[in-house]
C-alpha cells in the first residue's frame, strides 16, 4: 500500500461527512437519552414536552421534572438534575443570526443559561461553509469531570460549568 492512498481514503472519509452533514433532519420524534450511569433519564417526545426521571433497579420510573418542547440534541448530567439542551445540530443556515441559541443549561427543569453563538465563536468568519449551511461545531458532551464539552470552529474543546452554565477550565 503506498503513503498516498491511507492519505486519500482518509479524505474520502471526511468529505463523506460533510456531505452528510448538509443532509436534511429527521422529522422529529421521541428520543431518549440517559445519564452516564443509567439511573436518569430524559425523554423527548414532539407531542408531550421532555421529561426526566430516575430509573429505579426494578426498571419502573419516577418522575422528576420537565423542561417544554422537544429537542433532538439533550444530554443528561449524572447529578440527574442537570441537562443541556442544543440546536439543531452543528449546521447554521445562510441566513443565520449571531444571537441565534446554540445550547441551553437546565437546571431542575427551570432555564439556567443560554449560549449563544456570537458568545461561542467569537470569530464568525471562521464558520465553515458547507454547501448549503454553515457549521459552528459541534456538541461533544459530559467529560469525566461532569463539564458539558463542545467543539467549536476556533477551539477543539470548551468546557462547561453545569452549575453556572458558564466556561470552565478543561
Amino acid at each position: 500500500m503506498t503513503a498516498g492512498r491511507p492519505r486519500a481514503l482518509l479524505l474520502l472519509a471526511l468529505a463523506s461527512g460533510v456531505c452528510l452533514a448538509d443532509a436534511p433532519l429527521r422529522p422529529p420524534s421521541p428520543i431518549t437519552v440517559c445519564s452516564s450511569s443509567g439511573r436518569y433519564c430524559l425523554l423527548s417526545d414532539p407531542k408531550s414536552g421532555t421529561r426526566a426521571y430516575r430509573v429505579r433497579p426494578n426498571g419502573t420510573r419516577d418522575p422528576l421534572w420537565s423542561i417544554p418542547g422537544w429537542h433532538r440534541f439533550a444530554f443528561l448530567a449524572d447529578d440527574g438534575r442537570h441537562a443541556v439542551t442544543g440546536y439543531d445540530g452543528p449546521l447554521l443556515p445562510l441566513n443565520f443570526s449571531p444571537d441565534v441559541p446554540v445550547f441551553r443549561f437546565w437546571r431542575d427543569g427551570s432555564s439556567l443559561r443560554i449560549v449563544s453563538l456570537s458568545s461561542l465563536v467569537r470569530d464568525l468568519g471562521k464558520l465553515k461553509r458547507v454547501a448549503s449551511h454553515y457549521t459552528w461545531g459541534n456538541f461533544v458532551g459530559f467529560n469525566a469531570a461532569g463539564r458539558f464539552v463542545v467543539a467549536t470552529v476556533e477551539r477543539p474543546s470548551v468546557a462547561f460549568d453545569i452549575e453556572t452554565g458558564r466556561e470552565a477550565g478543561p
